[in-house]
């Protein structure tokens, strides 16, 4: 995902859109309507001339709903990290010499 960011990635739309719609099938509930949002802001993107004033704005639309899957995704992983590590009593210290 951090390609999208790359202003040097070719933005490849019919790509991205089919990306996008694999990873919605598997998604949560509550992450399907920031799939949804971010194909809707693709398919925008997808009709207007490349070099057009509003190319970037629209590009920038595709890239919120990504950016914020990312850092809800970001969070889970944080999240069961820290229940893993209270479950098995690792104050989270890594020294693994004494084992």
């Amino acid at each position: 995902m951090r390609s999208l960011a790359n202003p040097n990635w070719p933005r490849d739309i019919p790509w991205l859109i089919q990306w996008l719609r694999r990873e919605r099938s598997a998604a949560l509930p509550e992450e399907q309507v920031l799939y949804d949002r971010a194909i809707t802001a693709a398919q925008d993107y997808a009709r207007i001339p490349i070099d057009s004033a509003d190319a970037e704005p629209a590009w920038d639309r595709v890239l919120v709903p990504v950016d914020e899957l990312l850092t809800r995704r970001q969070a889970m992983h944080l999240d069961r990290v820290r229940r893993a590590q209270a479950k098995h009593g690792d104050a989270g210290t890594h020294d693994h010499r004494n084992r």
